[in-house]
C-alpha cells in the first residue's frame, strides 16, 4: 500500500475550510453534507455508489446529481473526516480495494454503517509489512512512536537551513518521509496528518507550516 494514498490531505486548495479566528475550523458547506446524507438515505443513490472507484469519480457523480462541489472541496472533507478516525480505522480506509464494490462505502465514516457485518472484512488489500533498513550513517535512535519522531525531526533542523529549504522544496510527502529518513528519523504517513491538523495555513502543504515562525 502506498503511503501517497494520504498526500491527498495536504495537497488542497482554501475552497472548504475557513477560520472565524485562528485555529477555528467552520464544518463543510451543506452540498457535501447533504450528498454524503442522501447515498445514505436513497436506496437508488446507495447502488450507484458501488460502482465507483476513485474519488474522481465520486465527485463526477455528486455534480451528475445537481450537488456541485469540486474535487479538492471533497478532498479536504475527506481530510476532516479521516482525522477523526483511529489509525486501525484510517489503515482499513486506504487499504480497500477499489476493484471491489465496497470501496467507496469505505471512504465516508458515515458510509461505512452501510456496510453490514459480513462486509466489513471483504474487499481489503493484503497488508503490507513495511520494515525500512536503517541508512549508513543515520542516527542510531529507534523511535516507537512516530508522531514523537517527527516532532524530534523537526526540534532538531530548525538549525539546519539546508535541510529546512529541502523540506519546504518537497513535492510530496514521500520525499519528507525520504529526507527525516536519511537524518535517521522513521516517520509515517499518519504522523503528517495528524501534524496536518494543527496548521492554520490550509493553502501550501503541511511541512510549510513546521517552519512558520523561523
Amino acid at each position: 500500500m502506498s503511503r501517497r494514498s494520504i498526500c491527498i490531505a495536504t495537497y488542497m486548495s482554501e475552497s472548504l475550510l475557513r477560520f472565524v479566528a485562528p485555529g477555528v475550523l467552520v464544518m463543510p458547506p451543506n452540498q457535501i453534507e447533504n450528498f454524503v446524507q442522501l447515498v445514505v438515505d436513497d436506496h437508488k443513490v446507495t447502488e450507484r455508489i458501488k460502482t465507483l472507484q476513485t474519488h474522481y469519480q465520486i465527485v463526477a457523480f455528486a455534480n451528475s446529481i445537481n450537488f456541485n462541489f469540486e474535487l479538492s472541496t471533497w478532498a479536504r472533507f475527506l481530510a476532516f473526516d479521516w482525522l477523526q478516525l483511529s489509525d486501525s480505522q484510517l489503515q482499513s480506509v486506504l487499504q480497500a480495494d477499489p476493484t471491489h464494490w465496497s470501496w467507496a462505502f469505505r471512504q465516508i465514516s458515515k458510509w461505512q454503517t452501510l456496510l453490514m457485518d459480513g462486509a466489513k472484512d471483504l474487499g481489503l488489500l493484503e497488508a503490507i509489512n513495511f520494515a525500512p533498513a536503517i541508512l549508513p550513517g543515520a542516527l542510531t535512535n529507534s523511535f516507537s512512536d512516530s508522531d514523537n519522531a517527527l516532532k524530534c525531526f523537526i526540534e532538531a533542523i530548525h538549525n539546519r537551513p539546508d535541510i529546512v529549504q529541502e523540506i519546504q522544496l518537497a513535492r510530496n510527502e514521500d520525499e519528507v518521509i525520504n529526507i527525516a529518513f536519511q537524518q535517521g528519523y522513521v516517520i509515517d504517513s499518519l504522523s503528517i496528518l495528524r501534524k496536518w491538523s494543527e496548521h492554520t495555513d490550509f493553502s501550501k502543504p503541511t511541512w510549510y507550516g513546521w517552519f512558520a515562525n523561523d
